[in-house]
């Protein structure tokens, strides 16, 4: 997702102030990723590194987390974590169901 380059292009577009994951937060994710939740790993076994990337971008200015991995979703919930966030996935299906003319359940 971060190769892409299409968060950043459309915050840019918005001109929304954004962060990106630096080198040790971005493989601290992909454990998050491939060592914990694809993995099907306890939650200890990654609840340190989700927990150190959401502390160390808060201490940079970050007030809120675009979860742009389908597993970080994931995680976020399995390890109960309440910080503000996006599950783009989320909106995604929003917005589809929306575009097909059907409303959203609430709570939803």
């Amino acid at each position: 997702t971060l190769a892409t380059g299409i968060y950043e292009e459309a915050l840019q577009k918005e001109r929304v102030r954004y962060l990106i994951p630096d080198p040790q937060e971005q493989e601290a994710l992909m454990r998050v990723i491939y060592d914990g939740v694809k993995a099907d790993a306890p939650t200890y076994r990654y609840r340190k590194d989700m927990e150190q990337v959401l502390r160390r971008m808060a201490a940079r200015g970050a007030h809120y987390f675009i979860l742009g991995c389908t597993e970080l979703p994931l995680a976020f919930d399995l390890l109960g974590l309440q910080n503000p966030h996006i599950d783009p996935t989320t909106e995604l299906a929003k917005a589809a169901i929306q575009f097909c003319g059907y409303p959203l359940r609430t709570g939803f």
